[in-house]
Parts: C-alpha cells; structure tokens; sequence
C-alpha cells in the first residue's frame, strides 16, 4: 500500500500523457485495465486473508498473489506496444523512463516474496527489451540491453531485500521466542523465591525458639553449676550457642536486606528503643564483665521499628563480641538543622579498635577482626556488618564507624527524625 504511488502516478502519467500527443482511444482502453486491476488488487490487500491462515491456505494465497503480479507486469508491458508511435523518439523516451521507474519502485514493495518480484521484474523487463529490440536501429537495440541490465540488477537488489527481510523475520521470531522464555523462567524464579520465603520463614520460627530455650538452660545451668568442674564448659556452650544464634540472625538479616519493603516507616520513640536493647543486652554484657550503658533523648524517629532494631542489635552485639574490658555506650543524638534533622545512634565499645589496614574492609561481606578468634563467643561468618550496611542503604540510612586501635570503636547510623518534633 505505501509503495502505490509508484504504480498510479506512472500509470496515470502513461495513459494521460500519450492520449494527449495521439489522441487515441487504446490510451483510455488501457488505463481501464490498469486502474481496475489496480483497484481489485487494493480491495484483496485490504481483505488479509493470511492473517488467521493456515500455510496450505498460505501457499495457495501466494500462488494467486504470483499470478495476480504477473498479469500486472503483462499489462504495463503491453503500454508501449499499444501507445508509442514506432518512430517517435521522444515518446519512447518517455515510455522507457516510465517503466524503469515502475520497475525501480516495486522492487521494494514486492521484496518480501522472492517468486512475485521476480515474476514482475522479468514479465516486464523481457517485454520492454523484445519491444525494443523488434525496431533493428543500434539505438533501439542499445536500450534493449540496458533494459535487460536493468531488470537483472533490480532482480539482484530484489533478492538482496528478500534476505534481509528473512533476517528480519527471524530475529523477531528469535525474539519472541527469548521473551517467552524469559517469562517462563521468571515465573519459575518467582515460585522459588516464594518456596524460599516460606522456608526463611520456619527457619525463622522454628531455630530462634530452640535457640532461644537452649540459652535459657544453659543460663540456668551455670547458676547451678557455678562452683563445679564443669562450669567452664558450661561457659563455652553459652558462647557456642549465642555465636549460633549470631550467624542465624546474620543469614535472615541478609534475607531481610532482599525483601522488598512491606510496612511504611513509623513513629517509634528513642528511648523505647533503647529500654528494648537494654532488656535483650544487659544481662549478656554483664555475664562478660562489661557495663552496658544507654543514654536516649526523647525523640521521634521515622523508621521500620523492625528493621532499625535489627541494625541496632546487630552492632550492640558486635561491641560485646569485641569487647573484653570496660563496656558498652548506647547513645543517641539529634544531629542536623531544624530543616532537614536526623537522630544518629551510636554505639561504643572500649574493645581493641580495628586495625587500620583493616578498616576498609569492614563492612564487606566475611570480614572478621583479629580479636574474633580470641574468643569462642565472637566466632562467626562475618556476616553482621554486611547486613547492617545494606539494610541501611536499603532505606537510605547513613552508616559509619570511627575506630582508634587499642582504644576501641564507634559506629553510627543516621535515620529521620518526626518533622513537628
């Protein structure tokens, strides 16, 4: 359809050019027959009939869509023989530079089917040169042969277009077909992630509570046995089993860090926060000889209750592991301008510090410090401070840490603070 005026205006051109100079009635008998197969070739296009067809339907489509070109290309060939006056120069001009532009502008339009591109080109290249060819004069004979050169080379560009017109189809085909695979293993990888939700979930429940019972036993325990023999393996399992419930806090916060967010930020107040540390740290830090200290404002932050808490509990645990004499500091300040505030928690340790050619690499996944394997308490996959700084990264907290070897460390994160506080 888009290549029709390269048909019509020759054709119009044609007939209304040569009725004018010969006023000959064959010149309006031929356009009747070139318009109206025009016209019947329109209506079957507009028809698409191979949309919905199956391929015998198809390749019975093209043999009548070989034949209705054929019958095309033998009409426009048929022009010069029955409106060009047989010595008449100019007007064989005209006709020859007519039917080579009909030949050139189908060429396109007709690429996508070998056999009707080249059904047409030839059809009327071969009646073009026999009509020329016929008059015997050197000119008439030359143009013959330039009209054949012609046709065959516009038969080459034809099968050229035909080719890439095949690699066109098949990358798109190719592509389909990738993206059907790729949506089926999309669906496939969402159905793993939610079997691996769910069994990140009983994990969840069914280790922490185990977990949680042995270290109330063990606690019980060591009351009783204080003053035996086996008080110190006593000690060493309590060790073993918060350095197990460490690693599985490890492993589910990095699962956390993957999750997309499912509950909005909240209001949750400081000092909460802090009572709620304090509760789950002191007794621990106190078993070690060290002194957990928390010193909160009254501020509102703007955060998941959940997620901070999990951060928070993460570096407090980190500080005790660290940490073999003095204590543990949990502070939180207001830090910025009245525009844009932010509550930073810190949390200090009084512990060996972090070597300086090791502070670079303290928030990478499996770091663990030189004072880790000193301590049967502090064994674990490194895993802790990986997953506070993607948690915070996660919901746009700023993470750090200042540390002074033999002189202990602190780190720090940064989260909104309520605007009408």
């Amino acid at each position: 359809m888009r290549a029709l005026p390269t048909t019509v205006y020759p054709a119009v051109a044609i007939w209304g050019y040569f009725y004018a100079v010969t006023s000959s009635p064959v010149c309006l008998y031929w356009a009747l027959m070139i318009h109206s197969w025009q016209a019947y070739r329109i209506v079957k296009l507009r028809q698409r009939p191979w949309v919905t067809a199956d391929l015998p339907t198809l390749l019975k489509a093209e043999r009548r869509a070989v034949a209705q070109v054929f019958g095309f290309a033998v009409l426009w060939g048929t022009a010069p023989w029955l409106m060009v006056p047989w010595d008449d120069a100019l007007h064989l001009s005209v006709m020859v530079l007519m039917l080579a532009g009909v030949m050139a502008g189908s060429t396109a339009s007709l690429a996508l089917t070998r056999v009707s591109g080249t059904c047409f080109i030839a059809t009327l290249g071969a009646l073009l040169s026999v009509w020329l060819a016929q008059h015997g004069s050197l000119t008439h004979t030359v143009l013959a042969v330039s009209a054949m050169v012609l046709s065959a080379t516009l038969w080459m560009l034809q099968r050229s277009q035909y080719r890439r017109w095949l690699e066109l189809i098949e990358a798109r085909i190719r592509q389909e077909h990738l993206a059907e695979t790729l949506s089926r293993q999309k669906t496939e990888l969402e159905q793993l992630h939610q079997e691996r939700s769910r069994l990140f979930a009983a994990t969840s429940h069914d280790l922490r509570q185990p977990l949680h019972g042995l270290a109330v036993q063990v606690q019980a325990l060591e009351g009783v046995l204080s003053a035996t023999s086996q008080s110190d393996a006593l000690v060493r399992m309590g060790a073993m089993v918060q350095s197990l419930s460490s690693t599985l806090d490890s492993v589910l916060n990095l699962y956390q860090v993957e999750q997309p967010d499912s509950s909005p930020a909240e209001r949750l107040n400081a000092q909460d926060l802090l009572f709620e540390c304090g509760v789950l740290w002191r007794d621990i830090a106190r078993q070690k000889g060290l002194e957990l200290r928390l010193n909160g404002r009254d501020l509102e932050l703007v955060a998941q209750h959940v997620v901070l808490q999990r951060v928070l509990n993460n570096l407090v645990d980190n500080a005790i592991k660290y940490t073999q004499d003095g204590g543990v500091l949990v502070a939180v300040r207001l830090r910025g301008r009245s525009i844009r505030r932010v509550a930073r928690l810190e949390v200090w340790d009084t512990g060996d510090g972090i070597a300086l050619e090791d502070q670079a690499r303290v928030f990478q996944p499996l770091f663990r410090g030189k004072g880790l394997a000193s301590s049967p308490a502090s064994s674990g996959i490194g895993m802790g401070l990986s997953s506070v700084q993607r948690l915070c990264t996660k919901h746009d907290w700023q993470v750090g840490f200042r540390s002074v070897p033999g002189q202990g460390s602190t780190f720090f994160v940064e989260v909104p603070v309520a605007s009408d506080k």
